[in-house]
């Protein structure tokens, strides 16, 4: 198997479903990574694994013992650790006056301290490899709220923004770089709820209220996890051996767009016709 990682050694958080799903099995099919997968629930990482042969290895990446766990079985299994792309990621909608400190931490911990853990115990083990590749995938709402009960969630992502530039700069002695993956709007199972909701209060089905949101766009589309592999294998790779620090945005266009006028076009038109 030939491909812009072929042979490196690989680990994907957040792969039980969506994005990191998506990016494990592109890494692995088409880019030729050896790589371990990782999350909380364990069947969807299996199936993964028997579809794709990927490695599984379960763990809660709030856990600073599960993130040595997840890292040293790359390590065990594939004598090294090369590239992390940290995907994980908790989404909580609650408007301020209602959103408690728990909601919060639970974010900050899972969203952008998690994040700053692994890279702290990866970066020992991709130097003692020669240097390697993070790649963090944050999100759009880091740059402006985009809904008004999203402050924690932006806010957890925006500093993932900010890691992302600080770690570039510390690590690059050890030829280690940093990079972030900005999504959009992307149909997961950890987005399906929030539209849904919108479905259900317009009376139309799921896959209307994802088109018609996606039409707005200048891609005329709502984002695919699909959408997120060749990015983060780029970043990982060599063929990026001289971007560190980067956000790179893959979102069909939303953050060339104001997005105050999108909300306002969807309330306006709310059957897409």
């Amino acid at each position: 198997m030939s491909g812009r990682l072929h042979g490196r050694s690989v680990v994907v958080t957040g792969a039980g479903s969506g994005i990191g799903n998506a990016i494990a099995r592109h890494l692995a099919v088409n880019e030729g990574a050896k790589v371990v997968v990782t999350g909380r629930r364990a069947e969807p990482l299996e199936q993964l694994a028997d579809e794709v042969g990927c490695v599984v290895c379960t763990g809660d990446m709030t856990s600073r013992d599960d993130v040595r766990k997840v890292l040293g079985t790359a390590v065990d299994e594939f004598g090294g650790l090369d590239a992390l792309i940290s995907n994980h990621g908790l989404l909580t909608l609650a408007d301020f006056q209602n959103t408690d400190e728990q909601i919060w931490r639970d974010m900050l911990d899972t969203n952008t301290i998690a994040p700053f853990v692994l890279t702290q115990e990866a970066a020992p083990l991709m130097e003692q490899g020669g240097g390697g590749a993070v790649v963090f995938v944050a999100s759009v709402a880091a740059y402006f709220a985009y809904a008004p009960d999203n402050a924690a969630y932006s806010s957890s992502k925006g500093a993932v923004i900010t890691l992302t530039r600080s770690l570039a700069v510390e690590l690059g002695s050890a030829n280690i770089r940093v990079n972030c993956i900005c999504p959009g709007l992307v149909r997961t199972p950890m987005v399906d709820p929030i539209f849904q909701q919108v479905a259900d209060a317009q009376g139309i089905s799921l896959d209307e209220a994802y088109a018609i949101c996606g039409a707005e766009l200048p891609t005329g589309r709502m984002g695919l996890p699909e959408d997120f592999g060749a990015p983060a294998a780029f970043l990982a790779s060599d063929e990026s051996r001289w971007i560190t620090g980067a956000v790179l945005n893959v979102d069909g266009g939303t953050t060339a767009l104001n997005p105050g006028i999108m909300s306002v076009v969807a309330q306006m038109n709310p059957t897409g016709q």
